[in-house]
């Protein structure tokens, strides 16, 4: 029963993955604008967590403000190679694509 379960779920991932192939979907510079769009949004969504942190005991809301900490950090992570795709895309006249309109 759980194997027939992890195959489905494998399945499923792996028709996700074919389906939701972003380099044949859109465009470059439309992907990286999408992954900014979506970084701002968790972004906002993390600092709404920290109002709501303060109520709650010393001890968990030490251990929330470290997980924000790392999650904010894979953020920036996402948005530093978001940026320097973006660069090198711009920086690139063989692909095709017009460089971001700032």
């Amino acid at each position: 029963m759980i194997r027939d379960s992890w195959n489905e779920n494998r399945e499923h991932a792996f028709t996700f993955s074919r389906i939701t192939n972003h380099s044949s979907i859109m465009e470059k510079a439309a992907a990286l604008e999408q992954i900014k769009k979506s970084c701002h949004a968790i972004s906002l969504e993390l600092m709404r967590l920290h109002p709501a942190n303060n109520v709650l005991d010393p001890e968990i809301k030490d251990e929330v403000y470290k997980a924000l900490f790392e999650l904010t950090k894979q953020v920036e992570t996402i948005k530093k190679l978001a940026r320097k795709a973006e660069s090198k895309l711009s920086n690139d006249p063989a692909s095709g694509e017009l460089p971001p309109v700032l």
